[in-house]
């Protein structure tokens, strides 16, 4: 019965409301999990109830809830908790003060053991608070911390630690263990520990014996100490020496033997990890120790570029581009255009884009080849002699000079396309063509247009027999790296080409990918490749004939260890091509990771974690079949000497509403939103790219005015990587993220960075404060509304509604923190205009329908407005909203009831108890009838359309005053339908 049971059975008490329903929102609400196990029996008898919100939706649909309330009470947690103070072990006194993230309200001060650092809190599950310690000599450090739905242990552990940084001011770390697997409830910045990064390959005690057995009949065991102490000491130099005679196959064997006595050294790990990256090996190693290396200002700058570069490679981009960035802020401008540090980060922004739009292809041959002899491996019927080698015709003295293999292609002898250095001294090739004359000769190479070459190399030309599709390679245009093959089509020999069309990933890559020639039929295609150990492939592919649709996997990893690992790479392989179809790098603190994968298609995924060789498994994605997230979980695990992964996939809708990894990720998101963020100089702009920053501020500001706020908060956010937006920027970036995102983190950051500036307008406290309140953090939002009603004009008080907005805080401020608790069975997205079909089989017998046109008032008419009605399971009652005749109430909540002889009552009664000056809709009865559920904006409400009900009252034959129900079911949203 229990197996039975489990799958029945997906019960949160509240995790799934608040992680559904809050993890996008800033402060949450304290309930208490509720674990459910009942017989067969009583779960028939369990009654469901539904309401629906768009708390969680960026779009205009809704979520529908289904869910059973609980009688049970949300309880208190014990947290055991220990202090330290780094580099002062003495220093153990330390205050500290708790606050309600949500209220601003001091929850209890708690003074560490002078003596052992120790200390005891006792917190409620499920709320943000803010930690304020206090230590003598240290000043005050904060820090939030927020208590999970999901408490294992009858006593908690919290580690808080304080540390004084390079610019020797004091930080503040708080490391908390609250549920099983040792999860960490927020996120904290990942400090790489270095113990075991690079011993896989480490000697255990028997391989050393029998090493040391082989030696000590010739000599004693001092003897082989001296001399293994002194061949140690040459190893530094000799690994060296190799590294700079670019020897770097020599230097990578020996820096891996001295990275097993001294894995954290730096330099070692950055000659290391270097060596990697120019051989083309495990780029997540070299990711590993140069990060490692980077931590120590006196290893060699360039680490960030060879950072960049590793990342790049692994298709990790937003990290290539950061570790650019600070590559860019270290040396002079010319030494970072020499190495292509401005090229490799657009190549990032461009990989970006590409890898979103992946598309499907399937492999159909795959062998190794020359580059200088690449046209040997396609088909000879193919090519039919129109691709070859460059006659001396054709070169020019530059070609010559240069002397390198050059291609050209003809269409059938009528227009010749080549590459070329050209007549001028130039370090990159570009296109040219050569047309045959009506006398039969040849004219002069004309070089193609800017809009085919850029200022980077153009190359492997290939024009189909029609002559109107043209295929190269190129570095330039939204290349992600290295030549990606592009496409141009044109009507006839005399029409320009268009412009070029990037192929997308994954048939090309971050390496090279060139001359792309298809077949007659368009049915397939040939190119050569070198993304396979930076050694030319030739591939022939079946071309994508439709697109398909992407899935979205949430995902959490962990080793099954004493303490579980969450940190780990994760590369995902395309089974049919062997392409790269992602690089995921794990949350080192959750262990979640997010995929964007193709539906339908057969993975296999490498995972690389600390102190496991490479694993390798593999899964399929099916089909989709519907907008839902699937999730995932990876276990890495040791059972005696054998090392083995365990994936668990949850691929159908109702096995993935099971399962729930929101609430870490808002934690997550929640600690960055609070942390002191420390704004480093950004690089100074060369004119060309500062001509480019005004034409796109200009286009996000003409944007923004036209009210595109969703392209315009793209344009902002990418340029804030570069630099320094002005403060009206950063004021309509903020507005623009407002309007478009339902979490408002980011908005609040961005908005408050152009506090009590120049030229911002008074508006910005009022979109604070809106952001805060729906963040439910109302105290704070009070204070911004406030700030903003003493600015502003006294007509927009009134038109924007602001004293009501602080009434809402109020009222949000004493129902956030008087919870109900709830289990939640299921969810589903829906549209606004079908509500009524997801309704379909509520338990009481009810019926929601769309109300008919005879039922609508001349306003409701006028106003476009239809309403649903529900039906009572007698069908004797109707109830439903109306403006009425008379509109200046707004909508209210009007009945029709069933009389004696059949008919309906002739006019509508308006309920006038539950009816208050502003909206009311959404009604229903529960079953026996003496509970009236509606939505209203007015009454204790605290934003939007909040829920309440209404008791009947028999002596008196009136319904009783509304009262709100509260949170969870309640929020700064819209809050509608509450069905029995």
């Amino acid at each position: 019965m229990k197996p039975l049971l489990s799958k029945l059975i997906f019960i949160l008490a509240l995790t799934f409301v608040n992680s559904f329903l809050f993890a996008q929102q800033k402060d949450s609400v304290p309930v208490k999990i509720t674990e459910v196990k009942e017989d067969l029996n009583s779960l028939k008898k369990r009654k469901y109830i539904y309401f629906i919100s768009d708390r969680l939706s960026d779009d205009d649909k809704l979520d529908v809830f289904k869910m059973t309330p609980s009688s049970q009470y949300p309880g208190l947690i014990v947290i055991r908790g220990h202090m330290e103070v780094i580099g002062s072990p003495t220093e153990k006194k330390a205050k500290i003060s708790v606050y309600n993230v949500s209220t601003n309200d001091l929850v209890g001060v708690y003074n560490s053991n002078s003596y052992t650092g120790n200390y005891l809190l006792i917190l409620a599950p499920n709320v943000k608070y803010l930690f304020k310690v206090e230590v003598s000599g240290y000043g005050t450090t904060q820090e939030i911390v927020e208590i999970p739905m999901k408490i294992d242990y009858e006593i908690c552990q919290q580690d808080l630690k304080i540390k004084l940084n390079e610019k020797n001011k004091p930080v503040l770390m708080i490391n908390s263990f609250f549920a099983d697997e040792n999860e960490k409830v927020f996120y904290l910045k990942s400090i790489i520990d270095t113990a075991k990064i690079n011993n896989d390959n480490v000697l255990n005690n028997d391989e050393i014996a029998k090493q040391l057995d082989k030696k000590k009949q010739s000599e004693n065991i001092d003897e082989l100490v001296k001399k293994q102490l002194e061949e140690e000491k040459k190893k530094p130099e000799e690994a060296l020496n190799a590294f700079k005679n670019n020897d770097f196959e020599k230097a990578l064997e020996i820096y891996s033997s001295l990275l097993k006595n001294d894995p954290a050294d730096p330099f070692m790990n950055y000659y290391y990890g270097v060596c990697l990256l120019q051989l083309d090996r495990n780029k997540a190693k070299a990711i590993n120790s140069l990060l490692i290396a980077s931590s120590i200002k006196e290893v060699p700058t360039d680490v960030y570029y060879f950072l960049g570069k590793a990342y790049h490679l692994s298709y990790l981009f937003q990290d290539a581009i950061k570790s650019f960035e600070q590559y860019r802020g270290l040396v002079k401008p010319y030494d970072f255009e020499t190495q292509n540090g401005a090229l490799y980060t657009k190549n990032c922004i461009n990989g970006i884009s590409l890898m979103n739009e992946q598309v499907n292809i399937e492999i159909v041959k795959r062998t190794s080849t020359q580059l200088d002899n690449i046209v040997a491996s396609y088909n000879p019927d193919l090519i039919n002699e129109r691709v070859k080698l460059k006659t001396d015709f054709f070169n020019s003295s530059i070609d010559k000079k240069k002397d390198k293999q050059l291609l050209m292609c003809n269409n059938n002898s009528r227009e010749y396309y080549h590459g070329s250095y050209g007549e001028k001294e130039q370090k990159h090739t570009d296109l040219y063509k050569n047309n045959t004359l009506p006398n039969g000769t040849l004219s002069a190479s004309q070089i193609l247009g800017p809009e085919i070459n850029t200022s980077y190399d153009e190359n492997y030309p290939y024009l189909t027999k029609d002559g109107n599709t043209l295929y190269f390679s190129s570095k330039g245009h939204n290349s992600m790296g290295g030549y990606d093959i592009f496409k141009c089509t044109r009507k006839d020999s005399i029409s320009p080409w268009s412009r070029p069309q990037n192929m997308g990933y994954p048939i090309n890559s971050t390496y090279d990918d060139i001359l792309f020639i298809p077949d007659e039929s368009n049915q397939t295609a040939s190119y050569c490749s070198n993304r396979k150990n930076n050694s030319y492939e030739y591939i022939q592919i079946k071309l994508p004939q439709h697109p398909l649709a992407n899935s979205i996997i949430k995902g959490r990893f962990s080793t099954m260890d004493s303490i579980p690992k969450k940190d780990a790479y994760i590369t995902v392989f395309n089974s049919n091509t062997g392409e790269i179809a992602g690089v995921y790098k794990t949350n080192p603190t959750t262990g979640q990771y997010l995929m964007i994968l193709v539906s339908g298609i057969k993975y296999d995924l490498s995972i690389e974690a600390e102190g496991y060789s490479e694993m390798t498994s593999s899964f399929e994605i099916p089909d989709k079949k519907g907008e839902f997230e699937l999730k995932q979980i990876i276990k890495l695990q040791t059972l005696g000497s054998q090392k083995s992964v365990k994936i668990n996939n949850y691929f159908t809708e109702a096995e993935a509403a099971k399962i729930s990894f929101d609430l870490p990720v808002a934690k997550t998101t929640s600690t960055v939103a609070v942390k002191t963020i420390v704004k480093q100089k950004k690089p100074k702009r060369n004119p060309e790219e500062a001509e480019k920053d005004k034409e796109d501020l200009a286009l996000a500001e003409n944007l923004y005015n036209q009210e595109v706020y969703q392209e315009a908060a793209l344009i902002y956010q990418n340029k804030e990587l570069y630099i320094d937006l002005e403060s009206i920027d950063q004021y309509r970036y903020g507005v623009s993220l407002f309007k478009t995102k339902k979490d408002k983190t980011n908005c609040i950051i961005a908005l408050e960075a152009c506090l009590g500036l120049k030229d911002v307008p008074i508006e910005v406290f009022y979109y604070l404060a809106k952001s805060n309140q729906q963040s439910y953090r109302f105290s704070t939002a009070i204070n911004y509304y406030k700030k903003y009603m003493a600015l502003c004009k006294p007509e927009d008080v009134k038109s924007l509604k602001i004293e009501q907005e602080i009434t809402y805080c109020h009222n949000g401020i004493k129902l956030v923190n008087n919870p109900v608790v709830l289990e939640v069975y299921g969810k589903k997205h829906v549209d606004q205009n079908a509500i009524q079909n997801s309704l379909t089989q509520i338990e009481s017998g009810g019926k929601v329908l769309v109300i008919t046109d005879d039922m609508r008032s001349s306003i409701d008419k006028k106003k476009e407005f239809k309403s649903l009605l529900y039906l009572t399971p007698d069908k004797n009652t109707v109830l439903y909203s109306s403006y009425g005749e008379n509109d200046s109430n707004g909508k209210d909540i009007y009945q029709l009831k069933k009389m004696a002889n059949g008919k309906w009552t002739p006019a509508p009664l308006n309920i006038t108890s539950i009816n208050s000056p502003l909206d009311e809709e959404y009604p229903s009865l529960s079953k026996d009838g003496k509970t009236l559920y509606f939505s209203s904006k007015g009454f204790e409400n605290m934003g939007g359309y909040d829920i309440f009900k209404s008791e009947w009252n028999e002596s008196t034959q009136t319904w009783s005053a509304p009262v709100n129900m509260g949170s969870p079911i309640n929020s700064p949203f819209n809050d509608i339908y509450f069905l029995e």
